[in-house]
């Protein structure tokens, strides 16, 4: 037992200072000590805070303090204990664990800093696309986003936003001017309404003049209750509510049933009405009256611009899946420069018409309305000084169609 010693892996080193070197104690039992190192040769179990009934054959890790150390029975129920001291360690590790917060910290303030920078880039853009959005509304709809100023990533949503303005743009104008021409419209027979009142009120009249007033008055609450009337069907076309009723009709019936109350127009106005034919019945689905209001606005506004000796003809037929009707006139056709605009409400290619003469300007607007409604189209081809050609296209069919879609006017 004289030649017990440590372990090579625990002999002390040439750069070890004493105090950090490792250190063992054996006891034969716990107060009598059988070898050990020389700063323990008067250790006992119950200085080294060993409870002998607790060690067992299994080496038993602890640390005590500063140092670490292995417990263990050894032979012939000795008690082993071998040390060493680790405060040098410990102050490593917590140099180490400095280090490591530091740095953390450091690598923390410098991810801080560049997503500051990083999201002020993103974020800067951004708030002056909120900016200029923002400063858009119904009184001031001209703002732009400036796309110059912009990364490529938001190029493309400014871009839409652009449009979005640019539309929103256009249709408050159409909305404006459409209600100052319903005003304009308006004022015209009311001031002659209240003309004519105050005329006939200012004094003793004959009975010729009372009734000759109350005609003029007739007329001008007739032309209101006529544009009345169409802006009330141009508003449930807008909002989706025109009642429509589908149902099978023959188009050469309707043609015929329309055309016939407007002989004695053209007969008056020295036009000749033409009406085509076809071999066969051509059936559509739709709502009569409302169908026969387009064929009527048409051939009221042909007759109104056809001079006299000229022609209006009525056409009818099929195209793959569609039927057509088409109105034609040899009058004065519609100018290039109107002819963008000819279904804006209001419209009046022909500026000097007066508008006693020369109706309200909503007539082509609901004929287009009407048509869409029935999932048709329509479309005009127009020769200045030689007349204008109005065609509009309907599905042909049998049955009930299904999912009209919702009205909306152009213009």
């Amino acid at each position: 037992m004289n030649d017990l010693k440590l372990p090579s892996p625990l002999a002390p080193r040439p750069e070890e200072l004493p105090e950090d070197a490792a250190y063992f104690v054996v006891w034969r039992s716990p107060e009598t000590v059988l070898k050990s190192s020389p700063e323990l040769s008067e250790a006992t179990c119950a200085s080294l805070q060993i409870v002998p009934d607790s060690v067992t054959r299994q080496p038993r890790l602890r640390q005590r303090g500063a140092r670490r150390e292995l417990v263990q029975l050894g032979p012939r129920e000795s008690i082993i204990l071998v040390g060493k001291p680790i405060a040098r360690e410990l102050n490593d590790l917590a140099r180490l664990g400095g280090q490591l917060a530091g740095s953390g910290c450091l690598a923390l303030a410098v991810g801080l800093a560049g997503g500051w920078l990083i999201s002020r880039g993103i974020v800067t853009p951004i708030a002056r696309i909120s900016t200029t959005a923002g400063a858009i509304s119904a009184a001031n709809l001209s703002g732009r986003i400036d796309t110059e100023r912009l990364d490529t990533e938001l190029v493309g949503l400014a871009e839409v936003l652009n449009q979005m303005f640019s539309r929103l743009e256009a249709e408050f104008a159409r909305q404006s001017r459409f209600t100052a021409d319903a005003s304009h419209e308006l004022r015209t027979p009311l001031a002659l309404l209240l003309s004519q009142i105050e005329l006939a009120l200012k004094r003793p009249r004959s009975a010729d003049d009372y009734r000759e007033a109350l005609e003029t008055c007739r007329r001008a609450a007739e032309r209101m209750r006529s544009l009345t009337d169409s802006l009330l069907t141009l508003a449930r076309a807008d909002a989706g509510r025109l009642a429509l009723v589908f149902q099978p009709i023959g188009l050469g019936e309707l043609i015929a049933e329309t055309v016939e109350s407007f002989e004695i127009t053209a007969e008056e106005n020295q036009v000749k009405l033409i009406v085509g034919t076809s071999d066969r019945p051509l059936m559509i689905q739709g709502d009569p009256i409302f169908l026969s209001r387009v064929l009527a606005n048409l051939l009221n506004n042909a007759l109104r611009h056809t001079p006299a000796g000229g022609t209006v003809e009525v056409a009818f037929g099929t195209e793959g899946h569609h039927a057509w009707f088409s109105v034609a006139d040899t009058g004065s056709g519609i100018p290039i420069n109107d002819q963008p605009r000819i279904f804006e409400r209001f419209f009046r290619a022909d500026k000097a018409r007066s508008r006693s003469s020369g109706g309200s300007g909503l007539g082509l607007a609901i004929c287009k309305s009407i048509v869409e409604a029935h999932s048709g189209q329509i479309s005009f081809t127009s020769t200045p000084g030689q007349g204008t050609v109005f065609t509009v296209r309907l599905p042909l069919g049998t049955g009930k169609v299904e999912g009209a879609p919702a009205l909306s006017i152009a213009g």
